[in-house]
């Protein structure tokens, strides 16, 4: 019957895979960045994020006191950084709206100031946070974002950065694992 098509077969090991050109780009050396330098540091890393990121990094790099630590890290789809051991400023790469640590006393200020609620994808506010839209952070603004941020952090306990986060008592029992911590000798 010529009105049928006929199947058409593959041989799977006459066929030649190529590699995708990730896998085919050579890999390039990193230079030894000197430590404390963020913002050269993350310039080689990561290439492909918005530039206010950048612009953060660099601010943050500037006005943080050298005799504080500071670390970023990636967390809830936030570029995020760490003054000493707790959450601080963070930029959110989708739509450039800046995550301020404020504490629950300064919410009022910082929503007078054209902030938001952090209110997180589930529904809940993240108490003590606020979102700035773009128009509010950037150029000489984000000093005062940077100096409520700063006023907080200082009041709040400095976290040793090997401590593991702790569990809700009731996400603990539900995985079925003890609600209670044994400090080991």
């Amino acid at each position: 019957d010529l009105s049928r098509p006929k199947p058409t077969i593959k041989r799977a090991c006459g066929m030649l895979r190529a590699r995708p050109a990730c896998a085919r780009a050579p890999r390039v050396a990193l230079p030894d960045v000197v430590a404390g330098d963020l913002l050269a540091k993350h310039k080689l890393a990561k290439t492909n994020e918005p530039a206010c990121v950048d612009r953060l990094r660099a601010f943050l790099d500037d006005h943080v006191p050298d005799d504080i630590d500071m670390e970023e890290r990636d967390m809830f789809g936030c570029a995020m950084w760490l003054v000493r051991g707790n959450m601080f400023l963070g930029i959110v790469r989708k739509n450039e709206k800046l995550l301020v640590r404020v504490g629950k006393q300064a919410i009022d200020e910082a929503l007078a100031k054209g902030a938001t609620r952090c209110i997180i994808a589930s529904g809940r506010e993240f108490p003590g946070a606020v979102f700035v839209p773009p128009e509010n952070w950037r150029g000489n603004k984000l000093n005062i974002w940077y100096n409520m941020a700063m006023t907080y952090n200082k009041t709040m306990d400095e976290k040793d950065p090997n401590d593991k986060p702790r569990k809700r008592p009731a996400a603990a029992a539900a995985a079925g694992r003890s609600t209670h911590r044994v400090k080991r000798v």
